[in-house]
């Protein structure tokens, strides 16, 4: 009988929190909003198809 092939990757987990998230939205909502969107889009977007990654999940301000 055959061992079945596995392959084994490497895996990183990334947790981020924006520091003053609900005073930022409360100040400018749609400013604060536009500014993480660009941020995910020009640093974190690329930097996870570069190393074939994937984002499992967004959670925004919930717990």
């Amino acid at each position: 009988m055959t061992t079945p092939q596995v392959e084994r990757r490497t895996a990183a987990v990334l947790v981020a929190d924006v520091v003053g998230y609900c005073r930022l939205v409360e100040t400018d909502e749609e400013g604060a909003l536009a500014a993480i969107r660009e941020l995910w889009g020009a640093v974190f977007r690329p930097l996870i198809a570069e190393y074939r990654g994937r984002t499992v999940k967004l959670m925004g301000d919930a717990s």
